[in-house]
Order: C-alpha cells, then structure tokens, then sequence
C-alpha cells in the first residue's frame, strides 16, 4: 500500500469559506483513510480559495512536503478540490504520477494507481460546472 514512512495527505477545500463543507470533507476523508489502512496522515485545508488557481498556502505545502518526498498519497472528496482547471488537473497527475504519487479521489471512485476513464469526464464536468 504507502511506502514505509510515507504520509497520506488528506486534502480539503471550500472556495466560499466553508467551515462545515471543510470539516464534513475532513471528517468523510479520515474515516476513509482509516478504512484503507493509511495510519500516518496530515490534512491540508485551504478555506475560502478557489479551485481555479494552485496557489493556495495548505495547497504550496502539501506540495512541498511531496517534493520532500515525505508524501506518498493525497486523498481528496473529488477532483475538482484539487483544480476546476481539467487541464490542469491532468498536468498536475501526470506530474504525480511521475513521482510515484498515488491520488485518490473517494466521490469520483477514482484512484490512479488504476486506469480510470471517468477521471477525464469527471474533471470535464467539474470545470464546466466550476
């Protein structure tokens, strides 16, 4: 499953500040996390930012701890917490899975340690809706 050591990044977003859609994304994610096995996670929240763009403070320090390799998986409710953007998106999983990041997305039944289809509807529609 992780690698030795490696934290599962549990990530969490609401673009209109959302405490209660955080925290339900939170609590959805731990529990998910446990029933996988994940033991050693951090949650990164970003309260009130936009999906549009990757410059989020939780979102630059989960990527920082991944670049440290200390990050192993990222766990999202759905796509479109990561990015509205399905281009960028899909550059920034190519990007991890060229680290050897694994993603999971819990709503979109989407995990890219599998082939998955859906993922380019799925974004797709989010950014149409986004």
């Amino acid at each position: 499953m992780q690698g030795y050591g490696m934290i599962a990044a549990i990530y969490c977003r609401a673009d209109n500040a959302d405490q209660v859609a955080v925290d339900g994304q939170k609590q959805k994610l731990r529990a998910y996390a446990l029933d996988k096995g994940y033991d050693n996670v951090a949650v990164y929240i970003d309260n009130g930012y936009s999906g549009i763009r990757f410059e989020r403070p939780a979102f630059i320090e989960m990527t920082k701890c991944i670049d440290a390799g200390i990050i192993g998986t990222v766990i999202v409710q759905n796509i479109s917490r990561i990015s509205r953007d399905s281009i960028g998106f899909r550059k920034w999983e190519a990007d991890m899975r060229v680290r050897g990041v694994r993603f999971i997305s819990v709503n979109d039944l989407h995990d890219s340690d599998k082939d998955d289809i859906m993922r380019d509807i799925l974004s797709r529609i989010d950014s149409i809706l986004g």
